[in-house]
């Protein structure tokens, strides 16, 4: 397993390089224009030289997050528009930039119904994968489960991969938004449980995890990121998802609360706990 954060890029790329290289990231996930911001973005002036940086310092596989505000699962037409635009945005950046994946949050049906979610969902990324024909991976990204969100259960990413079938989309699986969800990871032999839930209905679409901790109580649908076992989750539920089998194989990115002395503290443990092993 590859360890990385969410690394700021509101000081610019240098910058974020810098703390990059710092902490000894080996994979790292970035955000391109501001997460909280519908406005699509210019194609900053040092982002293919941050994406070479990247690369030439061994730093690997290289993932954009979009924007928190988008929603392909919407009912409001305006939000599902801009929406779809956005992400076409971001996959023609990482493309051009040589990124590996893009990923975003399933969304919400806003009360409609998850049938009805599914249905936008899926048109959303059919619609996307017309104008997308590069080699960046799309990455759709579990909920907790909380304001309607999507796939907050491995039965409901399956069913959006068997309807979109592309090998130009995948999952990317937050440990906090599963636990929240209702998924026990508190130990090594509920570990291996979902590990082989996953491995058996996702399987090789399932690209990156974010390994977060969860502040949230188990079933709780609340997103609350902690960091590596100071949350409900645990060490030992940390520590057994970091040498699973089938989990191991895949990078991680730590998205907990922005700290440098808890991202130090973050990735020391994460390594420790491979090492270890």
């Amino acid at each position: 397993m590859r360890f990385g954060f969410q690394v700021r890029v509101d000081k610019g790329f240098k910058e974020a390089l810098h703390y990059a290289l710092e902490l000894g990231c080996e994979t790292i996930q970035t955000l391109i224009t501001s997460p909280l911001s519908w406005k699509i973005s210019k194609n900053p002036d040092e982002f293919k030289w941050y994406i070479s940086e990247l690369k030439e310092n061994d730093i690997y596989p290289i993932a954009i997050h979009s924007p928190y505000l988008l929603n392909l699962a919407s009912p409001e037409e305006d939000v599902y528009k801009k929406s779809v635009l956005i992400l076409i945005e971001h996959l023609r950046f990482a493309e051009e930039g040589g990124a590996d994946f893009v990923i975003v949050h399933a969304g919400s049906h806003k009360d409609e119904g998850v049938e009805i979610g599914m249905e936008r969902l899926t048109q959303a990324l059919r619609m996307i994968l017309e104008y997308h024909k590069g080699k960046a991976m799309l990455l759709v990204e579990n909920t907790a489960g909380g304001g309607s969100g999507m796939c907050s259960s491995i039965e409901e990413m399956e069913m959006l991969l068997e309807n979109v079938n592309s090998d130009k989309i995948g999952i990317c699986l937050d440990i906090c938004h599963l636990f929240a969800a209702g998924y026990d990871l508190r130990t090594a032999d509920k570990v291996a449980e979902l590990s082989n839930k996953v491995e058996s209905k996702l399987g090789e679409k399932v690209k990156l995890i974010h390994l977060n901790d969860c502040r949230s109580p188990l079933g709780s649908k609340v997103d609350r990121h902690e960091s590596l076992g100071k949350g409900n989750i645990g060490i030992k539920g940390i520590k057994a998802i970091i040498n699973d089998s089938f989990f191991s194989q895949l990078p991680a990115i730590m998205e907990t609360p922005y700290d440098p002395e808890e991202d130090r503290y973050n990735i020391y443990l994460a390594k420790y706990l491979r090492d270890e092993a």
